[in-house]
């Protein structure tokens, strides 16, 4: 974890004390602004510890009398996974006062992108996927950290190389073809019972579609198991 302090982010402050004893260290400050986000931060990705805190600039001549008990931090607006927050950091006694200081996070992981140019309608395989370390809090749109997650998902729009993999770049494969054979599976408490149908719409894994019963002729809902099974439970 890293923790930088930028030097053209204001810092705004309702009062201060312009006192020269038993002030309140930058260092102290810092300290306590960090140890919060840092909580917040591994309350959200507790098994990432890399990340970076970056604080905004802090007045060296900003003299805040010392505090008798540790210092009240509270979040303003803004979130740790959004990137950017401002935080009110108060004192209570022996004098009140108050600051305001905005905070910019940066939360990385390894994420998931396309190794070459992907075409709509490729079916995605593990040599389709690039893992690099990317800043999270920027990606709002989504992303995906195991190349599991997808392969086998099949590309609904032109992805260029190099470029992050988002949820809305794929979808699932279509298992269930309309008009295939299936292998329709009835069954309940004690009770299996098998027969061949027609799917009679496509259908992705988990997704309810129709089928006829070919010895019946009757057409019944199932849900797809594989490319050439629907289960109905009775």
């Amino acid at each position: 974890m890293i923790v930088k302090f930028l030097l053209f982010v204001p810092v705004l402050y309702l009062a201060a004390l312009k006192s020269h004893a038993n002030t309140t260290s930058m260092d102290e400050l810092k300290n306590a602004v960090t140890d919060f986000v840092k909580q917040d931060v591994q309350t959200l990705y507790p098994n990432n510890n890399d990340y970076n805190v970056v604080l905004g600039y802090l007045d060296s001549q900003l003299n805040l009398t010392s505090c008798a008990h540790p210092l009240s931090i509270s979040k303003r607006h803004g979130e740790v996974n959004q990137g950017r927050l401002s935080l009110d950091i108060r004192c209570e006694s022996p004098t009140a006062w108050k600051i305001s200081l905005p905070v910019q996070v940066q939360i990385f992981k390894t994420v998931a992108v396309s190794s070459e140019l992907l075409s709509k309608g490729k079916t995605i395989q593990a040599s389709d996927i690039a893992l690099i370390r990317q800043n999270i809090t920027a990606l709002s749109q989504g992303y995906y950290e195991s190349p599991e997650d997808i392969i086998g998902k099949v590309i609904s729009r032109p992805i260029s190389q190099g470029t992050l993999i988002r949820p809305s770049m794929i979808q699932e494969a279509v298992l269930v073809k309309r008009g295939s054979a299936v292998n329709i599976v009835s069954h309940g408490k004690g009770i299996r019972v098998q027969a061949m149908g027609i799917a009679m719409q496509d259908g992705i894994k988990g997704q309810t579609v129709t089928v006829k019963n070919k010895a019946s002729n009757l057409t019944v809902e199932g849900e797809v198991l594989s490319s050439d099974t629907v289960v109905i439970n009775l």
